[in-house]
C-alpha cells in the first residue's frame, strides 16, 4: 500500500510554528507567508474540534486531510492530499509522534523541541523523503537519529580536537620563535 505525506507542521498552543516541512506544495501554500496562513487557520480549526491529548484526531483543510495529535503544549500535523488514507496517516503520525517521545525522553514540549530541534529535523527526514514514507516504525526512527547524531558528534569533537591541537601547535610555533 501506498501513502504519501504533503507535509509535516509542528505548532505551539498558541497556534505559532516551531517547525514545518511541505512537499511539493500547491502553489497557493509555495509563500513562507501562505503557510503561515494556513498553519494558523490549521490551527483555528483544531481548536474547533476540541482534542483530546495522544488522541489521533483527523482534520479536512483545502487541500489536505490534516492528522494531528497534541503533545503537551505542542500540536503535530501530518498532512496528506484528500485522498488520502486518514488510517495510513495516523499510524504514521503516531510512530513519527512515539519517536519524539523517546528521543525527548519524554519532555516533549515547545521549549525543549527548540532546545533540541535537531532531533525533530532528523526524525522527520528519517521518517519522509520528499513525502515518500522511508520509515513507519518508532524504533527505527529512534534508532538512524540516533546513528545520525552520534555521527554529528563524532565530527565534532574531531573538528574541536584538531582546533584545539592547531591552536596548540600555533602556540609552541610563537614561544619558539620568542625563545630565539
Amino acid at each position: 500500500m501506498f501513502c504519501e505525506t504533503k507535509g509535516v507542521v509542528v505548532l505551539d498552543n498558541e497556534g505559532r510554528r516551531i517547525y514545518s516541512k511541505y512537499y511539493n506544495p500547491p502553489r497557493d501554500l509555495a509563500t513562507h507567508t501562505a503557510q503561515q496562513l494556513f498553519e494558523q487557520q490549521l490551527h483555528a480549526k483544531t481548536l474547533k474540534t476540541n482534542p483530546s491529548n495522544q488522541v489521533s484526531e483527523v482534520l479536512i483543510i483545502e487541500p489536505f486531510v490534516a492528522v494531528f495529535k497534541i503533545l503537551n503544549d505542542v500540536t503535530v500535523y501530518l498532512l496528506g492530499d484528500n485522498e488520502e488514507n486518514e488510517i495510513l496517516l495516523a499510524s504514521l503520525l503516531d510512530s513519527l509522534t512515539e519517536s519524539l517521545e523517546m528521543l525527548y525522553k519524554g519532555e516533549l514540549d515547545r521549549r525543549r523541541i527548540l532546545e533540541e530541534v535537531d532531533l525533530l529535523v532528523i526524525a522527520i527526514d528519517e521518517s519522509f523523503e520528499d513525502g515518500l514514507v522511508m520509515c513507519c516504525d518508532a524504533m527505527s526512527i529512534v534508532e538512524r537519529v540516533v546513528m545520525r547524531e552520534g555521527a554529528t558528534s563524532t565530527k565534532t569533537a574531531k573538528k574541536e580536537g584538531a582546533f584545539e591541537r592547531a591552536i596548540q601547535n600555533a602556540k609552541d610555533a610563537i614561544t619558539k620563535t620568542l625563545m630565539r
